[in-house]
C-alpha cells in the first residue's frame, strides 16, 4: 500500500488518507486487508476506527485503484 495524500481534519478529529495498492499476481485485497493496512499506515490508529470511504478497482488491473487520478480514501478516527 502506498499513501498518496494525508490530510488532518481536526474539526472531526480524524485523519483522511488517500492510497493505492499494487497487487500483482494476487487477487484484489479484501476490505479487511485494506482496513488493516490503513490502520498500520497511521501510527496509533485502531482498526475498529478505520472507515474506507471509497475504493475503486478495475477488472484485469493489478492495482487498486486503476492508474488514474482516482484513489482509495480511508477515514481514521
Amino acid at each position: 500500500m502506498e499513501v498518496i495524500d494525508r490530510k488532518e481534519n481536526p474539526l472531526l478529529d480524524r485523519v483522511e488518507i488517500r492510497f493505492q495498492w499494487e497487487h500483482t499476481n494476487s487477487p484484489t485485497p479484501s476490505l479487511r486487508e485494506m482496513v488493516a493496512a490503513a490502520a498500520k499506515a497511521e501510527p496509533g490508529a485502531k482498526e475498529n476506527l478505520v472507515f474506507l470511504k471509497e475504493v475503486k478497482t478495475r477488472f484485469g488491473r493489478p492495482q487498486t485503484p486503476a492508474p488514474t487520478s482516482q484513489c482509495c480514501v480511508a477515514r481514521i478516527h
